[in-house]
């Protein structure tokens, strides 16, 4: 379902962007990073009840590659500026 929602949010994208470039925005990396492990560690789940423990332990390398990647990515999200967001409320923040 996660894969299907990152799928879904960056059709969203093109269709209706929120900014000019979409690897501009934050979520943009979080839902790269998060479709990347997914997609790489999935076939590792997939035949992880089928591999014996040493064969487990070498293919297992490729799930902390993809790991890696992903937390690059988080951390590439969480780097970037917050967007100033000029939404005027209907409620102020303080009562004069």
């Amino acid at each position: 379902m996660i894969v299907f929602f990152c799928i879904l949010y960056l059709f969203e994208q093109i269709n209706t962007p929120e900014v000019v470039l979409v690897y501009e925005s934050y979520k943009f990396w979080i839902i790269i990073g998060f479709l990347i492990y997914l997609a790489g560690g999935l076939s590792l789940y997939i035949l992880a009840a089928n591999l014996t423990d040493e064969e487990m332990n070498n293919y297992w390398k490729i799930n902390y590659a993809f790991n890696m990647v992903k937390n690059l990515l988080f951390a590439v999200a969480f780097a970037m500026k917050k967007e100033n967001l000029n939404t005027h409320s209907l409620y102020k923040p303080y009562n004069i």
